[in-house]
């Protein structure tokens, strides 16, 4: 195994070594990944590829597209229960964690909508117009000074 790195080093090439001993135990080195060595040397000769290779490679695809299956439906079932669609399966711990998760994002998109608003507001007394807004009165933020505010926060 030593000689076969060397060989490598030296030589810059790339090394695939199978041994067996008398015993029938099996010893291997390899320099670069030991199925693309032996495939490029099938390939060079002229050989099918191995099915063995190809059976472990399809086997490891089936197995993250199985993955991938169930973190999708995970993440569907997410999206339903947080539309309120689908909530019979849930116990009262996870109702709770998700009224929590709601909770959470409706004072996000408050906080951001209320900072939108600011920087509307700011942006409109630069330019020295009047603050006039679409947005109801119920929704507008109370700011009676957006400058002074709008300073203290940077």
């Amino acid at each position: 195994m030593k000689k076969a790195y060397e060989l490598s080093i030296l030589c810059d090439a790339e090394i695939a070594l199978v041994v067996f001993s008398s015993s029938g135990k099996l010893y291997n080195f390899a320099t670069h990944d030991m199925h693309r060595t032996i495939s490029k040397y099938r390939s060079q000769l002229g050989l099918p590829h191995s099915n063995i290779y190809t059976f472990r490679t399809m086997e490891t695809w089936k197995s993250e597209l199985d993955e991938l299956r169930r973190s999708i439906g995970n993440l569907e079932d997410t999206v339903k229960h947080l539309g309120g669609e689908d909530l019979s399966a849930l116990g009262m711990k996870e109702l709770k964690q998700l009224e929590r998760q709601l909770k959470t994002g409706l004072q996000r998109i408050h906080s951001k909508k209320v900072h939108i608003c600011i920087q509307i507001q700011y942006i409109y007394i630069l330019m020295g117009h009047h603050w006039t807004s679409r947005i109801p009165l119920t929704d507008r933020p109370a700011i009676t000074h957006p400058v002074t505010q709008y300073h203290h926060a940077t």
